[in-house]
């Protein structure tokens, strides 16, 4: 069943899509009936800039001109554009070979090379769930401040929640041609500023070098990572981390990161569901 909700959205769209669209984008499918622009339709369908597309009990294809695929599973809902996708509810697996990216819980998942393939879900309120099955991906804020990176074969959770715009990360510290690294779930984070006691980074931060840290701050978004490291973390503090809080990124305003464990699985469960019909998705 179609909620209220996204059927009102849907109509929205409907109004905007006449209003400027004129390009087809590409085509839409179905394994039965599914809401584009918030009209029931049984088999396929033309998209344009910003056709809004809903899933109930079954899947979607959307094929865009480029060479772009996205597989919209059960029970969700989202966006088409020509060079983004908007998840609102759900899960998708898009592949691609051109800059195409997805947009979800107030993140953005960009592909970084070519016939890249990878699986998001919208898992709650400000909350996704990452899982690369092909190529490398970054994860980006509103901001577009690079909070994380998945790896072929990788999945993370990403959660948005109100914050300060501080920062907090916990990882292993090393140290190599005088920078310092932070490296947990969502990759490495070049990490400067001034560590707890306010001492100078060179002096304060060998004491922590291959410990576990905590450490407090913020993105850089002007400075040039070094060492292939994701982001530069302006740092306010930093102290030795409890052994239990290994592996947790929370991010600028509020981004919390945790390694995911069965990402693939799940997601890749849910939409094969979908498709053969032996069950609801998880």
């Amino acid at each position: 069943m179609f909620s209220r909700i996204y059927l009102a959205a849907g109509l929205l769209a409907a109004c905007s899509t006449v209003a400027v669209a004129s390009t087809a984008i590409g085509t839409a499918s179905a394994h039965g009936s599914m809401l584009v622009d918030g009209y029931a339709i049984t088999g396929n369908a033309t998209l344009f800039d910003g056709t809004a597309v809903q899933t109930a009990n079954n899947i979607a294809t959307l094929r865009l001109n480029k060479g772009t695929e996205v597989r919209l599973g059960s029970d969700s809902f989202g966006m088409l554009y020509h060079d983004h996708m908007i998840l609102k509810q759900g899960k998708t697996e898009v592949t691609t070979s051109e800059a195409f990216r997805l947009e979800a819980s107030g993140f953005q998942v960009v592909p970084m090379e070519n016939n890249a393939k990878v699986l998001v879900a919208v898992t709650g309120l400000g909350k996704m769930q990452v899982s690369s099955v092909a190529g490398a991906f970054k994860v980006m804020n509103a901001r577009g401040n690079v909070v994380g990176k998945v790896g072929a074969g990788k999945e993370l959770s990403f959660s948005m929640a109100a914050g300060t715009g501080l920062m907090n990360l916990t990882g292993l510290l090393t140290k190599s041609g005088g920078h310092y690294f932070l490296t947990d779930a969502s990759g490495m984070h070049e990490i400067v500023g001034k560590d707890a006691d306010n001492e100078l980074a060179n002096k304060g931060f060998d004491k922590y070098v291959g410990k576990e840290v905590d450490v407090e701050g913020v993105i850089d978004a002007d400075a040039q990572p070094v060492g292939g490291a994701v982001n530069v973390v302006d740092m306010s503090s930093m102290s030795q981390a409890a052994p239990s809080a290994k592996g947790h990124f929370s991010g600028e305003n509020g981004v919390a990161i945790l390694l995911g464990t069965g990402a693939a699985a799940f997601l890749g469960w849910g939409i094969y569901e979908a498709v053969s019909g032996t069950g609801a998705s998880r």
